[in-house]
């Protein structure tokens, strides 16, 4: 559905192919959570909509972002609760519509950027093994074009805020006082 093979699939989601391979036939009945997570991000960086999370079994599948699929936003952050929460607050913004694409490190977020060409990223600062300017760095280095970059971060000082200014960051959210409507309004300034 997605356009992969399962060489691609496994490599976009850091996975081996074994493991791929076993989850596929039902040989590994019970692979770890950041494993699947890692696959799902994959499929759904490439147009697969998972709905029925929740719910377990029955999960649906849907693929393909028809025109009216919405502004594309990607979220960058090693923290998986941070993620869903900003994805929830942005899918029930209203009046734009987004589509968000999330990635949990920086390798996925550079690979997200390539191959989704989001118009805003939402990128965590201080990640597993790197940090938001470090990706940034990369994403430049390559000469990709980089869309508004808002970061969203527990760090706050103003060596950050000033360095962020330095890089074209459009703003810098702090965790612990981020809200929906501070997020939304990020996001619409960071898009006009």
């Amino acid at each position: 559905m997605a356009g992969l093979s399962q060489k691609q699939l496994a490599k976009e989601a850091g996975v081996s192919m074994a493991t791929l391979n076993n989850i596929e036939r039902g040989a590994q009945t019970d692979p770890k959570a950041s494993t699947i997570d890692a696959i799902r991000l994959a499929l759904e960086s490439r147009g697969i909509v998972f709905m029925n999370l929740h719910e377990g079994a029955g999960i649906l599948l849907k693929c393909g972002w028809g025109e009216d699929a919405g502004v594309i936003v990607l979220i960058v952050d090693d923290n998986k609760e941070d993620r869903m929460l900003y994805r929830r607050w942005l899918e029930k913004a209203a009046p734009r519509k987004y589509r968000v694409v999330e990635a949990a490190d920086a390798l996925a977020g550079y690979n997200a950027v390539l191959r989704n060409h989001p118009r805003c990223i939402l990128l965590d600062f201080k990640m597993q093994g790197t940090d938001g300017f470090q990706m940034l760095g990369e994403i430049k280095k390559d000469r990709v074009p980089l869309p508004p970059i808002i970061f969203v971060t527990g760090m706050r000082n103003d060596i950050l805020k000033e360095n962020a200014e330095k890089q074209g960051i459009r703003a810098c959210l702090d965790k612990k006082t981020i809200t929906k409507e501070s997020l939304h309004e990020a996001v619409e300034r960071a898009l006009s």
